[in-house]
């Protein structure tokens, strides 16, 4: 990661929130016109999350100092039943990600300050995450375990189950590994389902660090917040830019930042730009798969079975958002045929 060269009188961007999106857009904007202003009162990536970060469209490089781990395989379950185990080469990592934002911000130049007391015109951009939209979110909790005999693998775990729309996760993460669980129902549902997990696996067993939990956005990209002509604009998971399948949410945030970036720097709508997006439609539709299960249109059981006939590499796009419309047309079938 490189600094650019400064050009021309600074326009201010006051980012709210140094999570992946707000750090990432200052990132983007180093050596523009725009000079950036981070507002962050919280401790810097201080939110939970499994620190997972697929490769694919990824618009920036990842330093190697705050990789954990590479992903190079991946595995789904059924009511504990193991449906797919696929390894594939290196399909993304696990990062430090409080190193990582700091190292975003570090290279940015950004200042960053407890509140805003500064005067005059700037362009606003919330990035304060799931915070914005605690009703357009679910429940997740995870634990942190020390000295279980996975944690410096090179997989990643999915868990389904029929009596549950959401997921349980596996990432190990060199000296620790992540489990957790999200989806609607209750903590303390959650939290039963999530030991018996811990019980079901041997190879988890291990100190328990930490016990923490967050809410995940639900409902894909927020329409009334993606919008031009006020100098407010919305990133990451206070847009709910979240893949609702899986809850990955670090990558599509920074895809946010990018697709602002190239707005601002090329003085064209945001809205247009992410409408038109790759991204755009692989988030809208994860969500309206997830509504459709909370609907019972499609159960989890249905879902699940549809995915298991499916090619794995197609299961594996579909889950990380790497798809357009003929992609689902492609796939066939009567839960494709609720979303094309």
């Amino acid at each position: 990661m490189e600094k650019g060269k400064r050009k021309g009188p600074e326009l201010r961007v006051v980012i709210y929130g140094a999570g992946p999106a707000g750090a990432s857009l200052a990132y983007f904007l180093r050596g523009t016109k725009y000079q950036t202003t981070i507002i962050e009162r919280a401790e810097i990536g201080a939110k939970p999350c499994a620190w997972g970060l697929i490769e694919k469209g990824l618009p920036l490089a990842i330093p190697k100092e705050v990789i954990l781990t590479e992903i190079n395989r991946f595995r789904i379950f059924l009511d504990w039943k193991m449906i797919f185990d696929e390894k594939w080469g290196r399909l993304g990592y696990i990062i430090n990600k409080k190193l990582f934002l700091k190292r975003l911000i570090e290279e940015s130049g950004s200042e960053v300050m407890r509140s805003d007391e500064k005067d005059g015109e700037s362009i606003k951009v919330i990035s304060t995450g799931h915070y914005s939209n605690i009703n357009n979110s679910i429940p997740a909790i995870q634990y942190i375990i020390k000295n279980s005999k996975v944690q410096s693998e090179d997989f990643v775990d999915f868990y389904f189950f029929s009596d549950l729309i959401g997921y349980a996760w596996v990432f190990p993460a060199y000296d620790h590994v992540r489990v957790g669980i999200g989806g609607y129902k209750d903590i303390n549902e959650l939290k039963m389902m999530l030991d018996i997990l811990l019980k079901r696996r041997d190879d988890l067993r291990g100190k328990i660090e930490v016990f923490h939990g967050a809410r995940i956005c639900d409902s894909g990209p927020l329409e009334d917040k993606v919008k031009d002509g006020e100098n407010i604009y919305y990133l990451g998971e206070a847009l709910c830019t979240v893949f609702s399948l899986t809850g990955e949410g670090i990558r599509p945030s920074i895809i946010s930042s990018k697709l602002l970036y190239d707005s601002l720097i090329n003085g064209k709508q945001f809205k247009n730009t992410f409408k038109n997006s790759d991204i755009y439609f692989p988030l809208k539709l994860q969500a309206k798969l997830i509504s459709l299960s909370k609907s019972g249109i499609i159960t989890m059981s249905n879902l699940i079975n549809f995915l298991t006939k499916t090619d794995p590499r197609e299961v594996f796009k579909l889950a990380i958002g790497d798809f357009r419309r003929r992609d689902l047309i492609r796939m066939g079938g009567e839960i494709m045929r609720h979303l094309v």
